[in-house]
């Protein structure tokens, strides 16, 4: 039953795809999976989202078709915890197969969800830590995931949460309206509070130089990535189990910026620029090389030539999550050893647990060091007490002791040293 659900699941997954590259995208709702019904808190709150989604885009004319609204995922928030889907992830932590349009839709889900995490915070790096961690919980109930991937995971959840505001912004905010008359034009837009809207709109009012700087930089953004759901790492997956080699970056960037239906043609003439620009280089290169030589040698040195150097903490064509010091551990020797087996998961599980029962038993030593210190000193002090006892007994035998009041004043004497042995 549960791999008869998990069929189902990558097939409607497969299918949400299909249509998004056909001409009559977003039409066929007949397919959609809606033979289950959850009841949960998220579910309900992305219901009442959708459903306000739908109301509020109404068409202009009869002529226009209405729709869909925000994807829900009906068929996920329903699923047995027993039955919990299983995502591949790649050696850099990436997500891929057919399991991850699922993954990234379902994360899409939360990130819309005002309860879990409220766009009251006007920073996704200000989120706390407890709606972080309900976040992450809400995913590793339904998807089978190891901790290790949490940071992949947090920051498709951030992406997603960063789009959903910024919908919200387009769709129900206008600089030009004082907040009253907004509010009075029309309803608090996604089931926000009024005070929620009130910080969003405030804030969309006091940066509206620097919104109106990052459009501008938004603008000039080249290299539109063409593929839909699929991410690059499945791109990269189905490469190298058609070819038995996984593709260079001037392949990935070819794969990327090529549209199904114009029949693999690329995209738009900057994209058609930039790979005759990358054939050029290549030939050049393949010139000063002895003969040969294969052109996916040298087309890590085309792509740096062509693109220039990285963005910090950045690869390109690589897709979220890729990390230089994965990449490249070579130019990174500070974490070449860390990620160097970063896709044995198992393993690092292991080495946590080593170090951590490690640090047990030094903190356990180091506790029974102090009470040996301790118990020696109190042996020394009792040691020092006998012997001023032993001193006074002597002097008591050869008949000095009591100084001038004589061997009457023993007694108080031998008491008060017998009071402090006590103690």
């Amino acid at each position: 039953m549960a791999n008869k659900r998990m069929r189902k699941l990558i097939q409607n997954s497969q299918r949400r795809s299909t249509r998004e590259d056909s001409s009559n995208r977003g039409v066929d709702h007949e397919n959609e999976s809606q033979d289950t019904t959850s009841h949960s808190p998220l579910e309900l709150q992305n219901e009442e989202v959708n459903e306000q989604d739908e109301n509020e885009i109404m068409p202009s004319s009869q002529a226009q078709k209405r729709k869909r609204g925000k994807t829900i995922m009906r068929d996920i928030h329903a699923l047995h915890p027993d039955h919990m889907l299983v995502v591949k992830f790649n050696e850099r932590g990436q997500p891929y197969g057919d399991l991850q349009p699922t993954l990234a839709n379902y994360i899409g889900t939360i990130a819309r969800n005002g309860v879990v995490l409220p766009l009251s915070f006007l920073d996704w790096r200000k989120m706390p830590t407890n709606c972080l961690n309900d976040a992450w919980k809400l995913v590793t109930a339904r998807f089978c995931i190891s901790n290790c991937h949490r940071r992949v995971i947090m920051q498709m959840m951030g992406a997603a949460w960063r789009r959903w505001r910024t919908e919200v912004k387009a769709t129900s905010y206008d600089s030009n309206t004082p907040l009253e008359e907004l509010v009075a034009i029309q309803p608090i837009p996604h089931g926000l509070t009024l005070q929620t809207w009130e910080i969003l709109c405030n804030y969309w009012k006091s940066t509206e130089k620097t919104s109106k700087i990052n459009r501008e930089n938004a603008n000039k953004k080249k290299g539109t990535h063409a593929q839909g759901h699929t991410n690059i790492p499945s791109l990269e997956y189905k490469f190298s189990q058609e070819n038995g080699r996984k593709p260079s970056r001037i392949e990935i960037q070819q794969l990327s910026r090529r549209s199904r239906k114009k029949g693999g043609a690329p995209i738009d003439d900057e994209a058609i620029r930039i790979e005759n620009l990358l054939k050029e280089t290549v030939d050049r290169h393949l010139q000063d090389k002895p003969e040969g030589t294969q052109p996916i040698e040298v087309h890590e040195e085309t792509f740096r030539e062509v693109f220039g150097p990285e963005h910090s903490g950045r690869v390109r064509c690589l897709g979220a999550g890729a990390l230089p010091s994965q990449v490249f551990p070579e130019l990174c020797k500070r974490s070449s050893m860390y990620w160097q087996d970063y896709h044995s998961n198992s393993d690092m599980t292991d080495k946590f647990k080593e170090m951590g029962e490690k640090i047990k038993d030094m903190e356990l030593r180091e506790a029974q060091r102090q009470m040996e210190i301790e118990q020696m000193k109190r042996q020394m002090k009792e040691n020092d007490q006998f012997q001023n006892f032993a001193r006074v007994m002597l002097s008591m035998m050869s008949g000095s002791a009591g100084g001038s009041h004589g061997p009457e004043s023993l007694p108080t004497q031998m008491a008060a040293m017998l009071t402090n042995i006590m103690q």
